[in-house]
């Protein structure tokens, strides 16, 4: 193996690295964000595949992005977006803000939990996507400034925009 050979190789291997890390570091967390915006577990799945292959097709992948979190994160958004438009399915597809319980919980209070869970379901498909995925962000604990890199919106909208959704979110729910 020559010099070069030997270079290429140490730097893919740096990059694997790095985007095995990225991935152990942040897969779990997009699947779950990604989950809550497409409602199935094999559509969040899908673009959380694309959104790590997008990272991996970069031309600095050996690097991670300034913010890794919120890159992840708009892209996914993006993806997801497009996948809504190709498909023009949007006021079709559920958010899954939170998972069904599991069989064999039928007490009352599991009954009741499962029709607040579908109502807060019903309220969001209802928002319009800026304002679902501003409430799915904050309730994922992302800071203001990580949701304006998303959302390539300045932090002080944010702020104005999430209490608006929220607001809407609160009114369907009445």
């Amino acid at each position: 193996m020559d010099v070069s050979q030997t270079q290429t190789t140490g730097r893919m291997a740096e990059t694997d690295t790095a985007l095995e890390r990225l991935y152990r570091d942040h897969a779990a967390w997009l699947l779950r964000l990604a989950v809550r915006l497409t409602g199935r577990l094999d559509t969040a799945e899908e673009l959380v595949q694309e959104t790590f292959l997008r990272l991996a097709q970069q031309p600095d992948a050996g690097r991670s992005p300034e913010n890794p979190r919120a890159w992840l994160c708009r892209v996914t958004v993006n993806l997801w977006r497009d996948r809504l438009r190709r498909l023009r399915w949007r006021r079709f597809l559920p958010l899954a803000c939170s998972p069904d319980l599991p069989d064999g919980h039928d007490t009352e209070a599991d009954y009741l939990q499962q029709d607040r869970i579908a109502k807060v379901r019903q309220a969001l498909s209802r928002l319009p996507d800026r304002d679902r995925l501003l409430v799915v962000l904050y309730w994922d604990e992302m800071s203001y400034a990580e949701m304006a890199r998303v959302l390539d919106l300045r932090v002080t909208t944010v702020g104005k925009a999430l209490s608006r959704a929220i607001d809407r979110l609160a009114a369907l729910l009445e």
